[in-house]
């Protein structure tokens, strides 16, 4: 005996999410960051989760539980790219840190969370930030974390180290850290 779901005549919340996912992203692509946000962000609301996370050994849901998680992070990483290239770091921080959530692993998430805190002058919050990505990703194995912010050296904000202010290169900004020997 086998059930058929005419998804017709039901609204299943794992296909509203990968929906308002790809709406999201090609108003993003349009320009229209506004729609955007309105959407990815209806969609980061309604993703509470894995898909079928009370049944995780069934295998026929393994295809909709890797396009949800797909989706919501790809529309998730979109934004807050749109975010940083906007200037809009709070923003970012934000999303970075739901995908961090999402997916502890997420080495391109912990990386946009320490340079956004950085460029907000968050420093302490940085500094914590960094050290939470290089915790994770030691945990899977003898990889050693990619990204190198200063946020690794101990004295890191001591008297005789002191952050450069952010300049603009181009349209983006740019921190430089100034060592004082």
């Amino acid at each position: 005996r086998a059930l058929w779901l005419v998804t017709d005549h039901v609204d299943l919340d794992a296909t509203r999410v990968v929906e308002l996912c790809a709406e999201g992203r090609r108003s993003l692509r349009a320009g229209d960051r506004t729609r955007a946000e309105r959407t990815i962000g209806a969609a980061l609301a309604q993703y509470r989760g894995e898909a079928f996370e009370d049944d995780p050994y069934s295998p026929w849901t393994d295809g909709v539980r890797a396009r949800c998680r797909h989706a919501i992070t790809e529309a998730a990483h979109d934004l807050a790219t749109a975010a940083s290239n906007d200037v809009r770091h709070a923003d970012a921080v934000a999303l970075a840190l739901r995908l961090v959530e999402l997916d502890p692993f997420d080495e391109q998430a912990h990386r946009r969370l320490i340079r956004s805190l950085s460029l907000l002058d968050r420093h302490g919050e940085a500094r914590r930030a960094y050290r939470n990505y290089a915790g994770r990703m030691t945990e899977q194995g003898p990889i050693k974390p990619g990204l190198r912010s200063g946020y690794d050296r101990q004295d890191r904000f001591s008297a005789a180290t002191r952050p450069a202010p952010i300049f603009l290169v181009g349209d983006r900004p740019k921190v430089v850290i100034q060592h004082h020997r």
